[in-house]
């Protein structure tokens, strides 16, 4: 299939029927995509500009302040604003089978020419994309319809296509035939992002998370990813691990989260389960409905957007290169050491109750449609406990970071934002701290101090006095703070705990971590691996942040050894 894409003067897409005479979604993106140019340099000069233009402006006021939009002659720019009937023909087209399609990236991607076709309506690729990102951002679109998959999917796509044009560029700059056969150094794209970008359109078979985007990666990827669908998931999913690490010589594969997702699947603790969706957990569709912190998804996006340039991660050495070897069909052999141990160990930051399972996020997610008013009090509680998750767990963190949580030293305190953010910081340490210490700090000095409420309705679990009235707090000061920039603390530190290690470095690990979990330095991995030991072998958990071993200040070559991972 690449060939004939790669081959092909012009690929035509038909994205399926409209009503007659009904052009609006087409004729509103070729206006939108008539701005390209104008957002396109301004972006490049102030991306601050651009997203005034829309309705992130009030989510820049929670991120910066009120000054993030008083640019009046920006701010009134009604050009992009959509109509509502507008808004209502562009989610049509998104909502075509076609955009969720995982053979469809290889037709973009690969064809120099691609022409969407909606009803009679025509768009060249190039007008149809930019038109929807003129849309979801200063347009609105994302705003009016939510952060639906068919959105993504479409940003993706987009962002893909981009990848593959710039590498077209440089062959071509740089006289390579343009047959696909490159090497890796001549491509702006490997395995590991086409399945980490590509994890959101739908296959028909779970092989297609890896066979669907084959003909994308370089030829050195084929030849050690034949296609066969008579073998099992497990092993389709071991081999793309092996190919990866082999081809790129480190360990980047294990920082996808979805490695220690197993459902459904029998796979080894070192292969990711690539063909878990996350998003369609009954936990995640109540999740909205759980928090007050509804807008920290879409100002930890944004915040990410002016992030200061992440220092270069390099735990394990700046030229640490992994050879990586299966043995016994399913083990994984490679080489590093133990370099330290988890001691204490903190709550996880995840919004959960101690009994939670998916048939309770089930029955909770479906008590918001179509509730009884005899139940609102009820689901009521059952939200402000939910609540008290976040500032109990940020309580018995700081009980782990500081000596004397009432008043902790500025070297504590600089030390748990750098693990607390795990170096993804939009600003720099001092102020992310003074952040935190506006927002987070005053809430959580309410809640030690309300804390001998827990005495009080003791035997209802989770639903104690105490939880709710802190719920309550919690709810209250996220309403009323002026801006929101503290949210962005739990956008990046979700699913993960924070820990002391016996060398007392401050940690933070994934969710599944646990007391006597090891931490190990593997050659080829820019950040440390939490491990557990099973009898003479290691089974993997996750990749964690250490504060004081992240630029090879604990990687020692001598101390290197096998390590067998099952």
């Amino acid at each position: 299939m690449r060939d004939i894409y790669k081959g092909a003067q012009r690929v035509v897409v038909w994205l399926g029927p409209v009503a007659p005479d009904n052009n609006l979604a087409f004729d509103t993106l070729r206006r939108l995509n008539g701005y390209w140019a104008e957002i396109s340099e301004r972006w490049a000069v102030d991306k601050l500009s651009v997203l005034k233009l829309g309705s992130f402006r009030d989510t820049l006021r929670q991120l910066f302040g009120t000054d993030a939009g008083q640019h009046k002659d920006i701010e009134h720019d009604r050009r992009f604003d959509l109509q509502p009937d507008e808004i209502t023909a562009l989610r049509d087209v998104l909502e075509c089978p076609w955009w969720r399609r995982t053979w469809v990236i290889q037709e973009v991607c690969l064809a120099e020419e691609v022409v969407m076709a909606y009803g009679h309506g025509i768009l060249s690729w190039e007008e149809l994309s930019r038109g929807y990102l003129m849309a979801i951002g200063p347009g609105g679109l994302l705003t009016a319809i939510g952060a639906t998959e068919e959105i993504e999917c479409c940003q993706r796509m987009y962002q893909l296509k981009t990848m593959f044009q710039e590498m077209q560029q440089q062959e071509k700059s740089e006289g390579l035939p343009s047959t696909g056969e490159t090497s890796p150094q001549h491509m702006a794209i490997d395995m590991l992002t086409l399945i980490q970008t590509s994890n959101k359109f739908g296959t028909t078979r779970l092989h297609d998370r890896i066979y669907g985007v084959l003909g994308l990666a370089p030829a050195e990827t084929g030849r050690l990813i034949v296609p066969d669908y008579t073998i099992p998931v497990e092993e389709c999913f071991q081999s793309a691990v092996i190919s990866i690490i082999t081809n790129t010589g480190n360990l980047d594969v294990f920082m996808d989260p979805t490695y220690r997702l197993k459902e459904g699947v029998d796979l080894p603790s070192w292969a990711p389960h690539w063909g878990y969706d996350a998003f369609e957990s009954s936990e995640n569709k109540a999740w909205g409905s759980a928090t007050p912190f509804t807008p920290h998804i879409s100002i930890a996006i944004l915040a990410d957007l002016f992030r200061q340039q992440d220092a270069k991660l390099s735990a394990c050495g700046e030229n640490s290169r992994c050879e990586p070897r299966i043995i016994d069909d399913s083990i994984l052999v490679l080489e590093g050491y133990i370099a330290d141990s988890v001691a204490t160990i903190g709550p996880a930051l995840d919004g959960k109750l101690d009994d939670d399972s998916e048939e309770k996020w089930a029955q909770y997610a479906n008590q918001y449609t179509g509730a009884l008013p005899t139940a609102i009090p009820r689901i009521i509680i059952q939200v402000l406990v939910r609540i008290a998750t976040f500032p109990r767990c940020l309580l018995g963190w700081e009980e782990l970071a500081f000596a004397k949580p009432a008043s902790p030293t500025k070297a504590e305190q600089e030390s748990y934002m750098r693990v607390l953010l795990s170096n993804r910081m939009f600003q720099n340490v001092d102020i992310s701290l003074a952040i935190y210490q506006r927002d987070w700090s005053p809430l959580l000095k309410w809640a030690r101090w309300l804390s001998p409420l827990k005495v009080l309705g003791a035997r209802q679990g989770a639903s104690t006095i105490y939880n709710v009235v802190v719920g309550a707090l919690t709810l209250f000061m996220a309403a009323v703070s002026s801006t929101k920039s503290h949210l962005v603390t739990i956008g990046q530190a979700m699913e993960s705990r924070l820990a002391r290690t016996d060398a007392g470095r401050l940690a933070r690990l994934p969710s599944a971590a646990r007391v006597g979990d090891r931490i190990a330095l593997l050659r080829g991995s820019k950040m440390p691996i939490v491990v557990r030991p099973m009898k003479n072998r290691w089974e993997f958990v996750g990749c964690c942040y250490v504060d004081g071993i992240m630029y090879g200040e604990g990687w020692h070559v001598d101390s290197v050894q096998k390590m067998e991972f099952i």
